[in-house]
């Protein structure tokens, strides 16, 4: 790992304030001969998966004393019990105590979250805006079962969970069945539930809610999904592409792909802060799109403008399968 280092991040048993330029082994894993199939990053925290199925964080704990009463108190997202900063990944115990394992991960800001191979979402951090899911804002030290979707989430139903992501303050789960469910911050609409507030008000949900695709009157099922800070991309099982947020859609708004510019079957989707990446064949093109005070080069329909009409803009970059917190 490499970057900021600060409250031990970068899980090199190091808490203080130091930065790599280039990377640095983390030592703990391969001591202990522990293999890592799946990193998620969040602000200040660090995620872990092995491919035994355990969790391991690292980073900052969460501000303790007056600080922690304070307004701008933040809980950590280590998922041990506490407000301690780790320098070094440690095992999230509470899986292990209750026999689950886990083959999922993802990190937001200050929350992280976890899907087990029998389908059951866990949630912890801190909660504002009810980025926990579960219908309050408190922060959660330890992994906390999200048990809102009911028996409808068991593996092999139609509302078994299959991924999971999270981005900022939000996050999104796809069922089997193709439905997107999302909750937390949704000040920009990035969570596609269609409402529209306008004002610079912060709209959030604190239960998991289905997102709606407006007017809509045809049967639309997501095969995948990613989320950005401020923005949502999917893909249904037409191989149709949808995009909301940024203050341009409160819901899904297809975006036109021209046919030429298509290479085989989408493979997957991916956003980053305020922009979207296609993955077609083995190649990933990059489709950007305008927003305020942002440098795009696209326009509001995630297209740019050349000839009179807007198209995607393409640009073929190298393959990363890396995760971060966004």
């Amino acid at each position: 790992m490499f970057g900021s280092g600060n409250y031990g991040i970068l899980g090199i048993g190091n808490e203080k304030p130091v930065s790599y330029e280039n990377p640095v082994e983390v030592t703990y894993f391969t001591e202990n001969n522990i293999h890592i199939k799946d990193v998620a990053l969040g602000e200040q925290h660090s995620v872990f998966l092995s491919d035994k199925g355990k969790v391991y964080t690292c980073g900052f704990g969460g501000n303790t004393g007056i600080l922690s009463f304070l307004q701008f108190g933040k809980a950590g997202a280590l998922g041990h019990g506490n407000k301690t900063h780790l320098g070094l990944p440690k095992k999230v115990a509470y899986f292990e105590k209750h026999n689950i394992e886990i083959k999922q991960i993802s990190a937001g800001r200050y929350h992280t979250v976890a899907l087990s191979t029998k389908g059951q979402v866990f949630t912890w951090g801190r909660g504002s805006y009810g980025v926990l899911g579960n219908g309050s804002s408190s922060s959660m030290m330890s992994p906390v079962l999200l048990d809102s979707f009911g028996d409808s989430q068991e593996k092999g139903t139609n509302g078994e969970i299959v991924k999971i992501d999270s981005a900022n303050n939000f996050t999104g789960v796809l069922t089997k069945a193709g439905d997107i469910l999302t909750w937390g911050e949704n000040e920009y609409g990035q969570m596609g539930t269609g409402s529209n507030i306008v004002l610079s008000m912060v709209e959030s949900e604190d239960l998991p809610t289905k997102i709606s695709f407006g007017e809509s009157k045809e049967e639309i099922k997501i095969k995948d999904f990613a989320c950005g800070n401020r923005t949502m991309i999917l893909l249904d099982k037409d191989e149709n592409v949808y995009k909301t947020g940024m203050r341009f859609d409160y819901s899904p708004k297809k975006i036109e792909v021209p046919k030429d510019f298509k290479v085989g079957k989408v493979k997957r989707v991916f956003c980053g802060d305020d922009h979207h990446t296609i993955l077609y064949g083995t190649v990933r093109r990059e489709c950007r799109q305008q927003c305020a005070g942002g440098l795009w080069n696209a326009d509001q329909n995630g297209g740019e403008k050349h000839a009179g009409k807007a198209v995607p803009r393409q640009r073929i970059v190298p393959w990363q399968n890396t995760r971060h917190q966004r």
